[in-house]
């Protein structure tokens, strides 16, 4: 059986997978907790990443060299850059950019110095795994698994799925000028976040197959910090273990 790693920046993301989990064993290793156990069917190690570029490298290495997975996915939230993204919508990753990577005028803005590309890409099958989980969750569990009260009061109501390029940089974007910035150096940037980018390029140098997915929290702009702490409790946690369970219930991945 092969083994998926899962990460999640935050608690909140990855908690409710855990919980799923069946015989969970943890190991603590470099200051993280390290999950391993079954999750519908497939051999997993989950771990809480922390925030930012250098630290979910960290985790995607151990993940990698430490507890050998196989393929990793990252779940998590982030803020959209397009106005036909809302919040409680889902992205799942086709390119990820370094928005904030820049050693001009040695290389070209978003190079990643002696890799020589500006985006990496997620693997295929991953991705077509996530979006089959995806719709299936949107479709068949979003409205029984998220209560009455968020859905008003957060605005998902109908949410969608949406795939497409993800924006990575070590800032929590909570401004309208900085979003535009970076929108314009990645104009079909669906959202931004904080850790994509980076485990893709742990990956790609590993040949490791990879796959991000986003739920969307917030419109990166003023109004990020007083909905995001209230959207990770009552939104992300319940959208992560439900799109796992579609996606490993329908995968038909090699065990």
């Amino acid at each position: 059986m092969k083994t998926l790693g899962i990460l999640g920046a935050m608690h909140e993301e990855v908690a409710s997978i855990v919980y799923a989990m069946k015989r969970p064993r943890t190991r603590q290793l470099a200051r993280r907790e390290f999950i391993s156990g079954e999750l519908f069917g497939q051999r997993v190690v989950v771990a809480q990443s922390r925030w930012g570029k250098v630290a979910s490298a960290v985790s995607a290495t151990h993940l990698i060299q430490t507890f050998k997975c196989d393929s990793l996915i990252f779940t998590g939230v982030a803020g959209s850059l397009d106005e036909r993204v809302r919040v409680g919508d889902l992205v799942v990753a086709r390119r990820l950019y370094q928005h904030d990577l820049d050693a001009s005028p040695l290389f070209e803005p978003m190079e990643i110095p002696l890799l020589g590309r500006t985006h990496l890409d997620t693997d295929r099958g991953l991705r077509a795994m996530l979006l089959k989980g995806s719709r299936a969750f949107v479709r068949l569990d979003s409205r029984a698994m998220l209560d009455a009260v968020s859905r008003v009061e957060l605005g998902v109501t109908k949410p969608r799925v949406f795939e497409g390029d993800i924006v990575t940089g070590d800032q929590f974007v909570s401004s309208v000028k900085v979003a535009r910035g970076i929108k314009a150096r990645v104009p079909r940037a669906l959202c931004v976040e904080m850790e994509g980018a980076s485990v893709a390029q742990v990956c790609y140098e590993h040949e490791v197959p990879m796959a991000v997915i986003r739920t969307i929290s917030d419109n990166a702009d003023h109004g990020s910090p007083l909905d995001f702490p209230r959207f990770l409790q009552a939104v992300a946690g319940v959208y992560a273990v439900g799109v796992m369970r579609r996606a490993l219930e329908r995968s038909g991945a090699e065990r």
